[in-house]
């Protein structure tokens, strides 16, 4: 009788949970960021700092004159958010707003974003924003060049997971509920960005899965070769420490372009593979019911 009772409440909780993440969905889906004035959008100063910074990665769209960042984790907000200045910086949004416009599928795609996002508002107060990256020159041998090579192959090895799996991202949300007191909300999107409901998981390909499960094999494999970059890294810098003049200038180019590329590389990969883990966890979930 007791684990009868349990399957009945854990089924009930599972589809509430579900209920209350397919409002969330449609209530962050709703959004319509022609509404937001950002002249009314605040972010109390005190956690401006170094902590509360992070690094963003998406596509700059120009939609109705105004420049929107479509970040690559939908969870952010899948219809887009806007930017604002920093602590009085000025945000230059027409200089990238003519950058989108010369491009062919008028998208400015791998752009990475370093600011805060507003608590209550799908607006990014922005630090600074870095250009996409091109494939850049060697200038040395050695370690350095080692370095910049194996972050180059690195940074194209995560764009292509990106671009060529089907990614998903997923919100959780903590919510207190007054009968069944805190409980866990899920919210799923494809890698367009479509919410997925519990029907659709469920009914999901085994081919749609194996293509999760790949693609999680090789985010770990990319995240290992992350990890060696550090050390990389390290030598790069002994070696231009002990370098002659000329030969420390072009070291110190190409230790600087791989660092570029590994910025870019921790900015997205890891959260790629968290999405990738907790979607999985929560498509195994619904397919268990």
């Amino acid at each position: 009788m007791k684990k009868l009772t349990f399957i009945c409440l854990s089924f009930l909780l599972f589809n509430f949970q579900a209920a209350l993440s397919q409002n969330t969905a449609t209530n962050l889906n709703a959004v319509n960021l022609s509404e937001v004035n950002l002249d009314d959008v605040n972010i109390d100063s005190d956690i401006i700092n170094d902590n509360s910074i992070q690094t963003y990665s998406g596509s700059f769209v120009n939609e109705g004159g105004k420049l929107v960042f479509k970040p690559n984790d939908c969870a952010l907000n899948p219809t887009g958010l806007l930017l604002k200045s920093l602590n009085g910086k000025k945000f230059k949004a027409k200089k990238w707003l003519k950058k989108v416009k010369k491009t062919p599928k008028k998208e400015l795609e791998y752009v990475l974003i370093k600011g805060v996002k507003a608590p209550n508002s799908p607006v990014i107060f922005v630090k600074k924003v870095t250009k996409p990256l091109k494939k850049a020159k060697s200038w040395s041998g050695g370690n350095s060049y080692l370095y910049l090579t194996a972050a180059q192959e690195l940074y194209q090895k995560t764009i292509e997971l990106r671009e060529n799996y089907n990614l998903f991202s997923v919100d959780i949300k903590e919510v207190e509920d007054p009968t069944l007191g805190t409980i866990t909300e899920y919210t799923l999107y494809d890698s367009k960005c479509n919410k997925l409901t519990p029907e659709q998981v469920k009914k999901m390909s085994n081919k749609e899965l194996d293509g999760l499960n790949n693609s999680l094999k090789i985010g770990g494999g990319l995240l290992l070769k992350q990890a060696a970059l550090t050390g990389l890294a390290a030598l790069s810098t002994q070696e231009i420490t002990t370098a002659g003049t000329f030969d420390k200038i072009l070291m110190g180019k190409d230790a600087v372009t791989a660092g570029v590329f590994q910025a870019a590389i921790i900015a997205q990969l890891p959260k790629i593979i968290k999405n990738l883990k907790e979607s999985k966890k929560y498509i195994d979930q619904l397919r268990a019911e």
